[in-house]
C-alpha cells in the first residue's frame, strides 16, 4: 500500500506498474460492490475501473491534480461513479429508442431479416437484446442500428477510444453467442412462422 505522494511519486516517475496493483487491491473491491448493488455486472464494474484508473494516471502524468489537493480514492471513486451515473443514462435513453432505429446499411443484417415481418423482426431481436446486459444491449444497439463509426459509439458511450469499445463489444459478441447456444430452434421457429 502506497500513500498519496508515493502513488503520485511513482507515476510520475515511470514506475507506475507498481502503483496499478495497490490501487487494484484497494479500490477495486470496493467499486465492484457499489456498481453491482446499483444494478450492475462485474463485468461494467471492471471496464469503470479500468477506465477511472486510466484517467487518475493521465491527470497525474500531465500534473493536473495533485496529492494534496486530490487524494487518489476520492478522485478514481469520483470518475468512476460519474463514468456509472452516464452510463446508466445512456442505457436509459437507448433501451428507449432501440426498437424504433434500423440500420440500413448494414447489408448482412438486412439479408438475413429481409424476409421477416416486422412483428417477426421485434421478436427475434428482442429475444437477442435481452439475453446481454444493459452495457451490451447498449452496444449491440448502436453498432446494429445506427450508421455511427466505432469511434462515435465509443465517444457517446464513454471509452477511451474505438479500441476499447472494440473490446467490450468482442467480450459482448461471445457472451451473446454462449447464451444462445442451445436456442436455435427457438429462434428458428420464430423465422419459420
Amino acid at each position: 500500500m502506497y500513500s498519496d505522494k508515493e502513488t503520485y511519486q511513482l507515476i510520475q516517475s515511470g514506475k507506475g506498474r507498481q502503483v496499478l496493483e495497490a490501487l487494484y487491491q484497494e479500490f477495486y473491491p470496493k467499486l465492484e460492490i457499489y456498481i453491482v448493488s446499483r444494478g450492475g455486472e462485474v463485468e461494467d464494474a471492471k471496464d469503470i475501473f479500468q477506465e477511472s484508473v486510466l484517467v487518475f494516471y493521465k491527470k497525474v502524468i500531465q500534473e493536473e491534480i495533485s496529492y494534496e489537493s486530490c487524494p487518489a480514492s476520492a478522485f478514481i471513486f469520483g470518475v468512476a461513479k460519474n463514468k456509472w451515473f452516464n452510463k446508466l443514462k445512456r442505457d436509459q435513453m437507448a433501451s428507449r429508442h432501440h426498437e424504433n432505429i434500423y440500420h440500413e446499411g448494414n447489408e448482412a443484417h438486412d439479408e438475413a431479416l429481409d424476409f421477416l415481418s416486422n412483428e417477426k423482426r421485434k421478436e427475434v431481436l428482442q429475444l437477442v437484446l435481452s439475453s446481454v446486459g444493459e452495457k451490451c444491449k447498449a452496444i449491440f444497439s448502436r453498432v446494429i442500428f445506427t450508421k455511427l463509426t466505432m469511434e462515435d459509439i465509443a465517444e457517446e458511450l464513454g471509452y477511451t477510444s474505438a479500441n476499447s469499445l472494440k473490446v467490450v463489444h468482442h467480450r459482448c459478441r461471445k457472451k451473446l453467442m454462449e447464451k444462445l447456444k442451445g436456442k436455435e430452434s427457438y429462434v428458428k421457429s420464430i423465422l419459420r412462422d
